[in-house]
């Protein structure tokens, strides 16, 4: 699965800082992740409304509460509103 996420210069300095390591911040670039529940929030949060509720029903299955999908969702419609305002 494939996102594609772009990770500024500052993001990668900070995800170097909190410890992840070079092959961790490419596998993020391209929107994967060597853990099962990462790997799962990324693809709800990506997750185009045609994705979305088959990506909500993974993420449950993964072990990632309703709740946490919910906060998951809000968080990126949110963002994808600042990025994109109508």
């Amino acid at each position: 699965m494939a996102i594609g996420l772009a990770l500024g210069e500052d993001l990668e300095v900070e995800a170097a800082r909190l410890g992840l390591c070079g092959a961790e911040i490419d596998a993020i670039r391209s929107g994967r992740s060597f853990d099962l529940l990462t790997c799962r929030a990324l693809a709800l949060a990506f997750a185009d409304s045609d994705r979305r509720a088959a990506e909500r029903v993974r993420a449950i299955e993964a072990g990632i509460s309703e709740k946490a999908c919910r906060a998951i969702e809000a968080w990126a419609d949110a963002r994808r509103e600042s990025r994109y305002p109508r």
